[in-house]
């Protein structure tokens, strides 16, 4: 009932390995791709962070904003024979979400995800299986 009022289609990306290219200072990571044809994605205005939008000493209205949050159910059978770590990551309505927590349900029927949308992205689509990213030689460090 839950997949039908609240399911979408999103897919999974596992991490399997990563390498940095010492010269640059390029990551390649690269990952598989699971498609999910429907998991249940709780809306945003479900996890709201409530912040002061004035001063304390003004005893001004409380807001709420949204953090970039979604919480996604995942149903184990849809992704048989692997596990989620807070490596991998959730592809959504052509945004990337990074996995922060991960909840078993009871019975180990699946999993409980909540993930952060990471900023700055763009559509990722499901046949990219390859990342990358720039990072830095550390400080003094001899790269050859």
């Amino acid at each position: 009932m839950l997949k039908r009022q609240y399911g979408g289609s999103l897919t999974v990306y596992k991490q399997t390995g990563s390498v940095v290219d010492y010269e640059t200072g390029q990551l390649s990571v690269t990952a598989t791709a699971y498609p999910i044809p429907l998991a249940v994605i709780l809306p945003t205005v479900w996890r709201r962070v409530r912040k002061s939008t004035m001063s304390k000493d003004t005893q001004g209205p409380i807001g709420s904003r949204d953090v970039g949050l979604k919480s996604f159910i995942i149903d184990r059978a849809d992704i048989n024979g692997i596990s989620l770590t807070p490596s991998d990551w959730i592809v959504y309505a052509g945004w990337k979400y990074q996995i922060e927590e991960i909840d078993a349900s009871e019975f180990d029927a699946g999993w409980l995800v909540t993930a952060r949308l990471v900023a700055g992205s763009a559509s990722d689509t499901a046949t990219v299986v390859t990342t990358t990213a720039s990072v830095s030689p550390a400080a003094g460090a001899d790269v050859e």
